[in-house]
């Protein structure tokens, strides 16, 4: 796709192109104009200014306008929105215009340095060994800081942490953390939270690396429950400290215990939880690989359990519900409330959706108990409950023949454990593999 694209722009057939700020990093234009869309906010929680996108992303995206040996010239626009525009321009003279410092640089010099560049590091012991200092002469980013002490620092902790060994060559833990992209200091967290007593998802949220999940206490710190159910949920992380709520490992838990629901402001999940479908993905395959490693002890179904319940907010006891085609988070929270109401503490991937109608409920009193639901702990109005729950019952019934499993986890798990060969099974053959392995 990406080659078509490139092509019928270089020959003029497609003149226009629009796109997130992905493009400045992955499509070879060039183009005679880049028209960028930029915004200015104040960041709560690190309470400074912020430009989005960053200035690296800015320059890099006008950096497709006009190419060296293509374009003799190319031109940039910054179009602000949503801003005051005098302190946006400001802020931007002041960063675009000063001193560049490479992304590393800037990590080597703050607190944050475990992190990323530990990562890094790893990469340069398992090209060069012991003469990694080597390898970052070579870099752009690290040249100037090869003798740097945050660097001695950095590589005494992933001598004691075994991430290298004697040899100075990644361990096993190196090489999943090079394989996967963990940083080594979020996979000793994850390590240290797999002894506490928590829930699943606060014990991965460290494997969640890319993600802030810093979205949801915006949209309900202003309802009169909030404090209790925020209270409820930060009980629950009391054995991990305050590493929980340093990286929103509560907003994560909200969300996963299905409190959202009990919010009517809140349609869709917002901001990070209203994409966390691939990063479901990439964290079956990460838990796949612990797994291998020895540091997880999980079967599959567990796997699928965590998988479902991080995509779509529900708890691991009802995960299934978020395999009913369509469903989405708020309507299997929904059906999660009222299974609860009617004694079911546990679903399975293998019931057919059909049971939700046939074995539990008869569908007039299914009706009559989605909408008394809806107005007591949604607080809707008594139509838009009726709609409401006429939209859940049609789901149902359209998917009625269907396991409750979704099926790009599934489809994707099956790949992970058998290969290409997987995605031309039955669902029921794959799902029953994969429930047996």
């Amino acid at each position: 796709e990406r080659e078509e694209i490139e092509k019928a722009f270089r020959d003029g057939s497609l003149n226009k192109l629009i796109a997130t700020q992905t493009l400045a990093y992955g499509v070879n234009l060039p183009a005679d104009k880049v028209l960028i869309g930029v915004k200015g906010f104040y960041d709560r929680i690190e309470r400074k200014y912020k430009i989005f996108p960053d200035p690296l992303d800015i320059l890099q995206e006008e950096g497709r306008a006009g190419r060296f040996g293509i374009k003799e010239k190319g031109y940039s626009f910054i179009l602000p929105y949503g801003s005051k525009t005098d302190r946006l321009e400001r802020e931007l003279k002041g960063t675009l215009e000063g001193e560049f410092k490479p992304y590393l640089v800037e990590e080597v010099l703050s607190e944050r340095s475990f992190g990323k560049l530990a990562l890094f590091l790893l990469v340069a012991f398992m090209h060069k060994g012991e003469r990694f200092r080597e390898f970052l002469r070579e870099t752009y980013s690290l040249r100037d800081f090869v003798n740097h002490p945050k660097l001695d620092e950095v590589v005494e902790w992933l001598k004691i942490h075994d991430y290298i060994g004697k040899d100075f060559k990644p361990t096993d833990k190196g090489r999943f953390c090079l394989r996967s992209g963990v940083p080594p200091f979020n996979l000793e967290e994850f390590l240290r939270r797999k002894y506490l007593p928590l829930p699943t998802l606060a014990v991965i949220r460290p494997l969640l690396y890319t993600k802030r999940l810093d979205g949801i206490f915006y949209f309900t710190e202003r309802a009169d429950r909030f404090k209790k159910d925020l209270k409820k949920v930060n009980d629950i992380l009391i054995p991990c400290g305050g590493e929980c709520l340093e990286d929103n490992t509560n907003q994560l838990l909200f969300f996963a215990e299905g409190y959202t629901f009990y919010y009517p402001n809140i349609s869709n999940p917002p901001g990070d939880f209203s994409y966390l479908g691939s990063d479901a993905l990439h964290l079956l395959r990460t838990l796949l690989e612990l797994r291998k490693l020895g540091e997880l002890d999980l079967t599959n179904e567990e796997l699928l359990r965590i998988s479902h319940s991080l995509k779509y907010g529900l708890k691991e006891e009802f995960a299934p519900l978020g395999g009913i085609k369509g469903i989405g988070h708020i309507r299997a929270n929904l059906l999660k409330e009222n299974l609860f109401t009617e004694g079911v503490r546990e679903l399975k991937f293998t019931d057919k959706v059909s049971n939700l109608l046939e074995n539990y409920y008869d569908e007039g009193v299914l009706r009559t108990s989605l909408i008394e639901l809806l107005i007591e702990l949604r607080r809707l109005s008594e139509p838009k409950a009726r709609r409401e729950a006429n939209v859940v019952i049609s789901l149902l019934k359209r998917n009625k023949d269907s396991h409750q499993v979704d099926d790009k986890i599934l489809r994707t798990f099956g790949l992970f454990l058998y290969g290409r060969e997987s995605l031309g099974w039955k669902r029921e053959k794959l799902l029953e593999l994969i429930l047996s392995g």
